[in-house]
């Protein structure tokens, strides 16, 4: 099987179980100032599959260092639709994993999923995140700005000292519209 199919299929059947996941965790329901709609008349100009492309974090805490994810190591899918998004990157080689060695980071797993609501305001895409893999992430809300320049759209996001980086970070995701 050539690489590329593999990739394919193994894109397939990260959102195969995403879909199953969320379809029998439990839903969290949570109240927001950002609260999106699920009507079809709200489609927004990012509603549609995109590809990833790159995501690029700097973090300044005690010394200034970059995280890199590229799509020559990592391959997956957003999907904007109509209020609603899901999300899911998966490292293109991962380990295997054994009794004896099993991951004990996020990195180590290679993949990571995310699905809720968005809306767009203010030149912002507000994402409520109602399921993910890391339960930690459940109910959380990220915010990015974002900027959509034919089929490049890129999401854009600072942030504040959190219990993953102690100090101020600013992240760059770049997606493909497919």
């Amino acid at each position: 099987m050539t690489l590329k199919k593999s990739i394919s299929l193994l894109t397939f059947i990260s959102i195969v179980f995403v879909t199953l996941g969320c379809a029998v965790s439990s839903k969290n329901s949570f109240e927001s100032k950002y609260q999106a709609t699920t009507s079809t008349q709200n489609a927004t100009e990012i509603d549609g599959v995109y590809t990833f492309v790159s995501d690029i974090m700097e973090i300044k805490d005690t010394q200034t260092r970059n995280e890199i994810k590229t799509q020559n190591e990592w391959s997956g899918l957003w999907i904007f639709s109509n209020g609603h998004f899901s999300q899911n990157l998966t490292r293109i080689e991962r380990q295997q994993w054994t009794p004896s060695h099993f991951p004990t980071s996020p990195q180590e797993l290679g993949f990571d999923s995310v699905a809720g609501r968005y809306s767009l305001k203010a030149g912002r895409v507000i994402l409520e995140i109602s399921q993910s893999l890391y339960p930690g992430r459940a109910n959380a809300i990220d915010a990015f700005s974002y900027t959509l320049e034919g089929q490049l759209l890129t999401l854009s996001q600072e942030t504040y000292p959190t219990r993953e980086y102690s100090g101020y970070t600013r992240r760059v995701l770049k997606l493909r519209k497919i």
